[in-house]
């Protein structure tokens, strides 16, 4: 099986820079799938990431990672969480 990051199936499909929604749900490997996302490449609005809280050191790095990115927590919805990026209302 062949892997790649987010990034590069984003580029290889000509996504827009600024999506609005990115929805990310990869059986517990969310964490993983947006360590390979060029947050300065792509830049989405909202991001709706799995919860996959048996693996807690996870969770603290995808936390870590997008507010890092400066996203925010917006509200956590069964196993999901939506993110918003901060600077998306400058760009309306």
């Amino acid at each position: 099986m062949k892997t790649d990051t987010i990034t590069n199936v984003l580029k290889q499909h000509k996504a827009p820079s600024r999506p609005g929604l990115l929805l990310v749900d990869c059986e517990g490997m969310d964490y993983e799938v947006l360590l390979g996302l060029d947050f300065e490449q792509f830049r989405p609005a909202v991001i709706v990431t799995e919860e996959f809280e048996i693996e807690p050191e996870k969770q603290v790095g995808k936390y870590s990672l997008l507010i890092r990115a400066n996203y925010g927590l917006v509200h956590k919805i069964g196993c999901n969480t939506i993110w918003r990026d901060h600077s998306a209302a400058k760009r309306v």
